[in-house]
């Protein structure tokens, strides 16, 4: 069994892999990148979007592009670490768990499933098609 989120997405966590020149496994450009063909692709499907939900959004590494893109939207980052959401905002929730009164437009989910057992991660592949 993993250790829970608040032990293994800490501080420690985030400077290793994420800011780190030496060891991070993703750049801000990089992030930025996949934002842009997102946008795109939802562009060109002409899907109006309003709403953004980002499960696991991590340090919300996608966020400006988002706003960028979808300057009318509203931008949600859920994220299972109690360190980052006190830092930076985010609603802490599972994306197995996490529920809304009202469906987001536009659901956003990248590295996160590999961190969930399998019945968990089952779990929030039905729950992230009900928060579409």
């Amino acid at each position: 069994m993993p250790p829970p989120p608040d032990e293994l997405f800490d501080a420690g966590f985030y400077r290793r892999f994420y800011l780190n020149p030496r060891t991070r496994v993703v750049t801000r450009a990089e992030m930025s990148r996949r934002a842009d063909l997102i946008a795109a692709f939802v562009r060109h499907a002409d899907f109006p979007v309003r709403t953004i939900l980002d499960v696991g959004c991590g340090l919300g590494l996608m966020r400006a592009q988002f706003r960028r893109r979808f300057p009318q939207a509203t931008y949600t980052g859920l994220e299972a670490s109690p360190y980052l959401c006190e830092r930076h905002g985010w609603t802490h929730g599972s994306a197995a768990t996490f529920a809304s009164a009202r469906p987001f437009d536009l659901v956003v989910c990248h590295d996160v499933l590999q961190y969930l057992e399998a019945r968990e991660a089952d779990a929030a592949l039905r729950n992230l098609g009900r928060l579409c």
